[in-house]
């Protein structure tokens, strides 16, 4: 149930030795994997950084990145 945020713990505890892009781990409904104070500020400046707009519910539209509408 909470695989996204695991995934993103997992590479973001290994991501300064290993430079791992975690913070592109999103869950399947768009939302970012982390919660607020937790990686979630940091995970959203890491994505605008490359272009990837975060709404204000903390979701990004992943039709709008290519990701097919289920």
């Amino acid at each position: 149930m909470n695989g996204a945020r695991q995934v993103a713990r997992l590479l973001h505890s290994s991501s300064e030795k290993e430079n791992l892009p975690w913070f592109r781990v999103v869950r399947s409904d768009g939302g970012i994997a982390l919660g607020e104070g937790r990686g979630f500020e940091e995970q959203v400046a890491r994505l605008a950084a490359e272009g990837v707009e975060v709404g204000a519910d903390g979701r990004v539209d992943l039709t709008r990145y290519g990701w097919p509408d289920r």
